[in-house]
């Protein structure tokens, strides 16, 4: 008897299971329209009889077309600003990527398909064994289930409700679970259904665990510290030892409008630290500290009917217009993770424009430290201009409860180094010009730290053992011990971070600001007014300046084409234009697949005995069957039915020699048709023998049409 097909995966979902599944997925996803239109083409099988006669090109077809629609739903989606750390989204969208698979199983004349179908090796291998007279034994797959298991996929992926995700998907495996088990003639349905109720219990406690253990973990009480940066802390690199590693990814591009290029561009500035990382604090004019979110400052009327909002309290002063052009225009992407991302701008802003790019659910916001962020944009892809000005004041006075402060554990070894330098008896500007000489001699800077030498008890003393001890360090070691020093010397000192503008684009006025070009400095109350104040050694510019390879320069490329086409497809002009021709486009091919489909269908009842068999192991075929092609233009084709050695032996009487089409026609009988197959030691010498024929059948004459 020959081996049967595996049918162990080849059992079909209950009705409305895979509908009911598509139908939650929409309702949990957003998507409840699409997911009732999916529903309906899927368990409308049920009831239709019509059917289509496929085979296996076609189910291959169906898998490619997969194929096709998850790569170009991967691209829409990076061009649209996704990263490559969030492509697990793509997996929302399961259910449409692998209809035309499901459809195709559901609607044709098989209730199983190869599981060869899913692979071009497994396929090339199947085709290899066929020639050589091998038979090949398929696994037959009902793709039902699986497609009931990645919609649940991506209910899990898209679903922010928890609770509600966790009852959808004990329901549906509890269905699917009973659909199997009803057919057994010992199962009890009160035992199956407390036994579905402990299992579903323990899952969800488990769930709940894991969820709090990864918000703990996430919250940065388990975490100590970490190289992050937003607009109420920055959890610096102090103490950290080995080299600080910075991308050459570029983060914004820069484009100088009017007025001069700014050295510094500001992401956010600080006024509190503690142990390494610095904080944004605030207290309103009673002194009572308040929250975060109550210092910034949203202007969401727009001025005039310009699409620019000045984002400082008090009216512009007279000559201060933003209707005029622009400073600059900085075109980049924010983090996707969180909804308020601070965003570069020079430390005069005071007034944000083209904001109709941003979306209009989108708000800029900006505290009393300076600080402007983005907040809720439509996408991560951001293009905005800036309006700015020296003479214009933007930051709240100086608050001493916060600016002069210096922690306890620092305070020693500051105060010594300002008595050092005889701080406080000199004039504010005068200070700042000792401590840079005092940096740019004594000092070196480097992003590579060895162990710190640091004794019993003087944990979070990194300024104070940079500033006596190895006096070796990075920009964060610099601005930091800066703001120490100046504010124990009395001059009210913040700390900002940003980018250095070090990379002008040879020929153009744009400036790239990459992740080597990220920067801390100092914003100090000098002279009645905030500067800024960076005393970092100049010698930190020559880092990362080494040439660009031209990996990284196709890199460049790609970010730039990528945040340039997204800000060209979402352009309010544009978005209607790209829609039409993609919903002409998508009429089209699926006007011709439907042509296709409609005149190739069939009824159910023509089709019932193919319904109702699973596939059997395939007779292969060997090399004589390639013979064929050549040997009808010899002897014409062959009859309808009739065997292929047969209609073979014709060519003996144009020469073939006899003996050799006996012993290929007597070894391609046994690979078809003998039980076992053909021996492994006669499979090359039927390859070799179908050769030969072929080279005695090219030298024959061929038959005049």
């Amino acid at each position: 008897m020959p081996k049967q097909p595996y049918l162990a995966y080849a059992q079909s979902p209950p009705r409305l299971l895979a509908g009911a599944s598509v139908i939650y997925w929409g309702a949990m996803t957003g998507n409840s329209l699409i997911g009732i239109i999916v529903a309906l083409l899927i368990e409308a099988c049920n009831w239709i009889q019509t059917r289509w006669e496929f085979d296996d090109i076609h189910y291959v077809r169906a898998w490619h077309l997969t194929v096709l629609i998850a790569g170009m739903t991967a691209a829409v989606m990076w061009l649209d600003g996704m990263r490559l750390r969030e492509f697990h989204s793509i997996l929302i969208w399961l259910p449409l990527i692998f209809l035309p698979v499901e459809l195709a199983m559901r609607y044709g004349n098989q209730r199983a398909i190869k599981a060869s179908t899913f692979s071009y090796f497994a396929r090339r291998r199947n085709q290899h064994d066929r020639k050589l007279g091998r038979k090949t034994n398929n696994l037959l797959v009902n793709t039902g289930y699986g497609y009931i298991a990645l919609t649940v996929v991506a209910i899990a992926i898209g679903s922010a409700e928890d609770t509600q995700f966790f009852i959808g998907m004990s329901t549906i495996l509890a269905w699917a679970l009973w659909s199997h088990c009803k057919r057994a003639t010992d199962v009890r349905p009160l035992a199956f259904t407390l036994a579905i109720i402990i299992a579903c219990s323990i899952g969800f406690v488990s769930q709940l665990a894991m969820k709090q253990a990864y918000e703990y973990l996430m919250s940065g009480k388990f975490m100590g510290s970490g190289n992050q940066t937003n607009s109420s802390e920055s959890r610096t690199n102090l103490g950290h030892l080995g080299e600080i590693k910075q991308s050459r990814a570029i983060f914004w591009r820069m484009t100088v409008e009017r007025g001069p290029s700014p050295q510094l561009v500001r992401t956010a500035t600080f006024n509190r630290y503690n142990n390494a990382v610095w904080l944004h604090e605030y207290k309103n004019q009673t002194g009572a500290r308040y929250d975060k979110s109550d210092d910034y400052y949203r202007e969401n009327r727009l001025a005039g009917k310009t699409d620019i909002r000045p984002i400082i309290p008090q009216p512009l002063p007279k000559g201060f217009e933003v209707n005029k052009k622009a400073n600059l225009r900085f075109r980049g992407e924010v983090s996707a993770e969180q909804a308020e991302n601070p965003i570069p701008s020079p430390s005069q802003t005071y007034a944000i424009g083209d904001l109709s790019k941003l979306g209009l659910a989108t708000s800029i916001e900006r505290n009393s430290l300076g600080t402007i962020r983005i907040v809720n944009p439509d996408y991560t892809i951001v293009d905005y201009t800036s309006w700015d000005n020296s003479e214009l004041v933007v930051e709240s006075p100086p608050n001493d409860a916060f600016d002069l402060e210096v922690p306890e554990a620092e305070r020693a070894g500051v105060e010594q180094v300002v008595r050092q330098l005889g701080l406080l008896d000199m004039p504010d500007n005068q200070k700042v010009i000792a401590l840079r000489k005092y940096f740019n001699t004594q000092f070196t800077y480097t992003r590579h730290l060895d162990t710190p030498k640091l004794g019993w008890g003087e944990e979070g003393m990194y300024i104070t053992n940079f500033l006596l001890d190895s006096k070796r360090g990075h920009c964060e070691y610099f601005a930091t011990a800066t703001a120490m020093i100046l504010r124990s010397a009395g001059v009210p000192t913040r700390y900002s971070v940003g980018f250095s503008c070090r990379e002008n684009r040879p020929g153009t006025n744009q400036w790239l600001l990459r992740g080597t070009h990220a920067h801390a400095w100092n914003r100090a109350y000098i002279d009645g007014r905030w500067v800024d104040v960076d005393l970092t050694p100049p010698s930190w510019m020559e880092t990362g300046n080494s040439n660009w390879l031209w990996l990284g320069r196709i890199q460049d490329g790609w970010k730039e084409l990528r945040e340039d086409f997204h800000l060209w497809r979402t352009s309010p002009e544009n978005t209607g234009k790209l829609s039409r021709w993609v919903s002409l486009a998508a009429v089209i091919v699926f006007s011709w697949i439907g042509w296709r489909l409609y005149h190739a269908r069939k009824s159910s009842k023509q089709l019932d005995s193919h319904i109702t068999s699973y596939w059997s192991e395939e007779v292969p075929l060997t090399a004589i069957n390639q013979l064929e092609p050549m040997a009808s233009k010899i002897i014409g084709p062959r009859p309808l039915g009739q065997d292929l050695t047969q209609w073979l032996q014709k060519l003996t009487e144009h020469g073939i020699n006899d003996q050799t089409l006996a012993e290929a026609s007597k070894l391609h009988q046994q690979a078809r048709f003998d039980p076992n197959g053909l021996p492994t030691e006669n499979q090359q010498p039927l390859v070799k023998l179908a050769a030969e024929l072929k080279s005695q059948l090219a030298k024959l004459p061929k038959q005049s049409s």
